[in-house]
This record gives structure tokens, sequence and C-alpha cells, in this order.
């Protein structure tokens, strides 16, 4: 096997480099804007003395410049770690701490969490803020700095890419360690299951931080779709974005599938696009699921 995180974007970068991986608001990225942005993250965490499998961190709401850090981590052979933003700032710095971060990428609006759990912050070394932020360098700033040649690294599969905390309902956060060979094993086969293709226009509105997120959206990278990007669920956005973006394929809770039944403006949208709806993390009543098939008129599948 020689799937890997940056073997996504590399591969589409190759194969289709014009296509659309990313869609953000009015913003649109192809696999070849993906593949340049992320050597230069590449290039600059090799700059700042990352060794491989060394832990970076993000700590954000959905947001593309993820996608950049994602594959572009993977490239320098290091580790993503995305950091659950819902958490306390004690827990924050907890995992942060336990990862050894020494960098670590962040939205401005977790900036008074930053100051507030600095001096707590045994390994961090550098910061970099996605908006200009007085004292904090700028994430844009420093990675069009970098060069956007393609990095010769050799990942191998058994290395740990991803790590994931746990939520910490029952003590501290716990690091979830993915190789490569744990996440693509899946990853490979699911497109056949799923029905993705490089016609998927994939909703990701769950938080990046979970696998819900982070896995569904390389999925449809995978196998060459599109990623419609939803920085915070609203049910009433969503549904709107269904119809306007043609999307085919979503991932969802069941509070959020109840959410979208319920939303007073569900009965407006055209739904004909949608292929495919993934679903778990918690049981769905059999009238919840019932009234989800008659507004969506689509598989539903749950995991």
């Amino acid at each position: 096997m020689d799937w890997t995180i940056a073997n996504v974007v590399r591969r589409g970068a190759a194969s289709h480099p014009a296509h659309t991986a990313l869609r953000y608001r009015d913003a649109a990225f192809s696999y070849g804007d993906l593949d340049t942005r992320s050597n230069r993250v590449a290039h600059g965490l090799l700059a700042l003395g990352i060794q491989p499998g060394e832990c970076v961190a993000v700590l954000d709401k959905n947001a593309p410049e993820q996608f950049d850090i994602l594959f572009g981590v993977s490239k320098a052979r290091a580790v993503c770690v995305p950091v659950n933003w819902r958490l306390a700032p004690r827990e924050i710095a907890h995992v942060l701490n336990d990862a050894r971060a020494s960098v670590l990428f962040a939205g401005a609006e977790y900036l008074a969490t930053i100051e507030e759990i600095g001096d707590e912050l045994k390994w961090l070394k550098h910061i970099f803020v996605f908006e200009p932020a007085g004292e904090f360098a700028s994430y844009t700033a420093w990675m069009l700095e970098q060069s956007a040649e393609e990095l010769e690294t050799e990942i191998v599969p058994d290395e740990v890419a991803l790590q994931l905390y746990t939520s910490g309902t029952t003590g501290a956060p716990k690091g979830v360690m993915l190789t490569s060979r744990n996440l693509f094993t899946l990853l490979d086969q699911v497109g056949r299951l799923w029905g993705l293709d490089a016609n998927t226009r994939s909703i990701v509105c769950l938080p990046l931080f979970h696998i819900g997120g982070i896995g569904w959206a390389l999925a449809c990278m995978r196998h060459g779709g599109t990623v419609v990007l939803v920085r915070t669920f609203a049910a009433a956005d969503v549904l709107r974005l269904i119809e306007e973006e043609r999307a085919t394929h979503i991932n969802l809770v069941p509070a959020m599938i109840r959410a979208m039944v319920d939303n007073p403006g569900a009965s407006k949208h055209d739904y004909s696009s949608l292929r495919f709806v993934l679903y778990g993390t918690a049981p769905i009543s059999k009238p919840l699921l019932l009234a989800a098939l008659e507004a969506f008129d689509c598989p539903f599948v749950q995991v």
C-alpha cells in the first residue's frame, strides 16, 4: 500500500489538478492549489526543525487552511493533531502537552485561550494565526514565504499520521494514534461502498477534530471528489447548501438530522442531488429515520 494522507493530494494534483478539491463559502481550491499550498507548509515545518513523528496541532473551527496543514504535515512526515475547540482551556493545554506539540496553528478567536494557558504549554515553540493578530505570526504570510517545490520525502504507511483525542468524558482526553495504514485500509474501500467518485460533492459539517469530519473529508478527496466545508453546523445553512452546491453526500449525527427535519424552511429546498447520507455516533429513532427518508429521499447508512 502506498496511500498516505500526502498522496491523496499528490495524486489528485497529478491526475486532475484543476478539479475543485475544496469549497468554502465563496472560495474554491483545486487539487493543484492544495498540493502547492501543502508543499509550502511542509517546507516551512522542516525549516522550523520539525522531525518525523513530531506533533503539529491545529485549533480552530472548520477552515480551509486546515487542509493545507493536514497534507503539509503528512509531507513532512509529522503527525497532525486537530484539537477539540469545545474543550475547556485546561483540557486544551492537556492535549497540547500530551501530544508534545511544538507548533500550533490557530484561529484568531482562540488567542485568548492560548494566552490563558501559555505558561502551561511545555513543548510549544511556534504559534501561527490564520488571521492577522497582533504579536502572533500570520499563517498566510509564513506559508507564502515557503518553497512550493515538491518534497521527496518517503512516507511509511505504518508511521502515525493523525492523532485524534477522545472527548475526555471518563477522564482527561486521550490521544488515538492513526497510521496511514489504519486510515486507508478503510478509505480505499469506501468509494465502492458509499458511491464516492470524482463527481461527488460532499458536505463536511462535522468538526475536523472528529473522525466523522476529517475522515469523511479524506474519503471524498481520496476518490477525487469535492469537499464542501461548513465552518459550524446550522440546520438552515446546511439545507440551503445541499441545494446550492448540488451536494451528493453528507455525514451527520442524529441530532443534526432532527434539526434539519424540524427546520421550518426544510420543505423549501431541492434535495434531488443527494445520493447518500451517512450517520452515526448515537442511536436514531425509527420515526426520525422515516421522516428523514421522506424528506431527503436517498439511502441512509449507519456507521
